[in-house]
């Protein structure tokens, strides 16, 4: 049934995910909390270098050439015609100190690498994302050895 839906309509709706109606349900609860937060506060923890923080309504403008990256509307010369119509709040994995040899600044020196930030005195907020994100991230995990196996590829050499 996966691989017919992926060869024949390239498309799949996933149901029945596995992650906890609880988490869900808060996540809902929390980005309620951050959104209705007023916009300076918000913008204090703007969409940094590393791609991770707050994104506002019209700020942002995804260009439909191949070549172009979209750009933030402070970065461009040019009247916006069509920016984003939703506000998003982007994160990625935590980073963590821990027993390596990279100095924080040559980790961070890295495309798309870098810490998460998180408005200050919402705790609830960060454990909610936090906690959403990594169920998500072990259903990935879970759905790329499906596709592997649909196509007959050892996970293992990856």
């Amino acid at each position: 049934e996966f691989t017919c839906a992926f060869q024949d309509m390239s498309f799949a709706y996933i149901i029945n995910n596995r992650v906890p109606q609880s988490i869900i349900n808060q996540i809902f609860i929390q980005h309620r909390h951050f959104h209705a937060l007023p916009l300076e506060e918000k913008n204090k923890i703007r969409l940094n270098q590393w791609h991770r923080g707050y994104l506002p309504l019209a700020s942002y403008q995804v260009k439909s050439d191949s070549k172009s990256k979209g750009v933030l509307i402070e970065d461009i010369k040019k009247v916006v015609k069509a920016p984003n119509q939703s506000e998003s709040f982007i994160i990625n994995h935590e980073h963590f100190e821990g027993p390596f040899d990279l100095k924080k600044e040559d980790l961070y020196n890295r495309y798309l690498q870098g810490p998460n930030q998180w408005p200050h005195g919402m705790p609830e907020f960060r454990q909610a994302v936090l906690a959403y994100y990594y169920e998500l991230e072990k259903l990935a995990l879970e759905l790329t050895k499906v596709f592997f196996a649909a196509s007959k590829t050892d996970f293992d050499r990856f």
